[in-house]
């Protein structure tokens, strides 16, 4: 037992402490386009607050400006700090799991926690890759633990807690668009416990305060930045309309079902597939009938776990991969981390655990994570070497398959909820 623990220290501490060590031997092993570009528009904000007047294409709203740009310059307008910094939020993140898996009482927390951060799905898209996507992960993390810790206390007001569950929704909405899907399975969850959990009239100041933690930072916020006139208030009106057409095509070198149609990612999906309905038509119309089945799901149960909350994040996120055109390799970023916590939390209630061998649905989940993060990874080595790259069409169109059925097969298992799973 004692080599054992110390096995398990181990895979927490080189998860935690991996990714500074790898960026000091490889500083210059990350994604030239997406970091240069962070630094190239620092040209237009001065001052802040007149950046979005520029003719500077800074598709981020502000805080995720603030974490790109505004952090490069605040470390010297080095690159290297700038991804030196990064590794270290990869490692902060393993430490966020660490703690969401003790408060959720799942035994081996060190090595589960150590796993996540490990898994090729993790570690590529973040800290290697040099995007902002693990300091937005982070963000997600603050928000379940401060859920976490509304859900152990339920019979206490602790509004100060939900207002700064509210202000962590915020800073995720305002951090990077993709973003929106994990934020609003937090927010649902939130919505769907406080209804269930308390009587009316709690359940409206509990909510009242979170709108409080979440409106007044954006009041102030909006106040403060200048837009183009033809905006009304919020700057975000211009990020969706100027800086969020990805779906414009069919993929943006990403994987999903239109892969397997169409032979050219970069054709346009608004072209008629069927009649006069493209493919981003379909889409989107897919999505949000899957997302309502899973929403219908959450809600129709008599009582919910905080395992079933995150297994509803993640198979948000993973639809939207599955379903949307012109999704990116690192769009699946924030699903892995979040199904493997839900699926643990099932195996910590072995008397009514929803599935009766749920290591397979583990296994299979740690299989396609890594499948996922080699695809990127296989990206990522081709872009640093020769530019811009898109990956064989086989590839895409095997990663796209395998993700359609574990779709299917993570969907079966989180409509197998029982809704018995609590958290001691």
């Amino acid at each position: 037992m004692l080599k054992q623990h110390r096995l398990y220290v181990l895979i927490f501490l080189v998860a935690v402490f991996g990714p500074l060590v790898t960026r000091m031997i490889f500083p210059g092993f990350y994604h030239f386009f997406d970091v240069t570009t962070f630094k190239s528009w620092s040209e237009f904000t001065n001052p802040w607050r007149n950046v979005y007047l520029t003719s500077c294409y800074c598709n981020y709203p502000i805080v995720g400006l603030l974490l790109s740009t505004g952090l490069i310059e605040l470390l010297g307008n080095s690159i290297t700090n700038y991804l030196l910094f990064s590794a270290c939020i990869d490692g902060l993140n393993v430490l966020l799991v660490y703690f969401i898996l003790k408060e959720l009482a799942i035994p081996k927390a060190t090595f589960w926690a150590g796993i996540i951060g490990l898994l090729a799905s993790t570690w590529v898209g973040g800290f290697l890759w040099g995007q902002i996507d693990n300091t937005g992960q982070l963000i997600l993390y603050c928000a379940c633990l401060c859920l976490i810790q509304l859900w152990r206390n339920s019979n206490k007001k602790n509004y100060h807690i939900h207002a700064l569950f509210g202000l962590c929704l915020l800073v995720g909405l305002l951090t990077k668009q993709l973003l929106i899907f994990a934020l609003v399975g937090i927010g649902i969850g939130y919505l769907v416990w406080i209804f269930k959990s308390a009587p009316l009239k709690t359940s409206i100041i509990r909510l009242m305060y979170a709108s409080l933690g979440f409106l007044i930072p954006l009041l102030l916020i909006e106040l403060w930045v200048y837009i183009p006139t033809n905006y009304l208030f919020f700057h975000l009106e211009k990020i969706i309309a100027t800086g969020s057409d990805h779906m414009e095509i069919i993929s943006g070198n990403g994987f999903n079902l239109w892969t397997w149609i169409y032979s050219d990612q970069n054709i346009s999906s608004r072209s008629p597939l069927i009649g006069f309905v493209s493919p981003m038509q379909i889409g989107l119309f897919l999505f949000f009938t899957y997302f309502v089945a899973i929403s219908s799901r959450l809600i129709s149960l008599k009582s919910i776990s905080f395992g079933t909350i995150l297994l509803y994040i993640g198979i948000i996120n993973l639809g939207m991969n599955v379903f949307f055109t012109g999704t990116h390799e690192r769009y699946l970023y924030h699903c892995y981390p979040f199904l493997v916590i839900g699926i643990l939390s099932d195996f910590n209630f072995s008397k009514n655990r929803t599935h009766k061998n749920p290591y397979k649905i583990l296994w299979f989940t740690l299989l396609c994570a890594t499948i996922y993060g080699a695809f990127v990874f296989g990206v990522l080595m081709k872009t640093w070497k020769e530019g811009y790259f898109y990956q064989t069409l086989i590839a895409h169109r095997i990663t796209a398959l395998i993700h359609f059925v574990y779709l299917i097969v993570i969907t079966w298992f989180f409509f197998q909820q029982d809704a018995r799973q609590r958290i001691n």
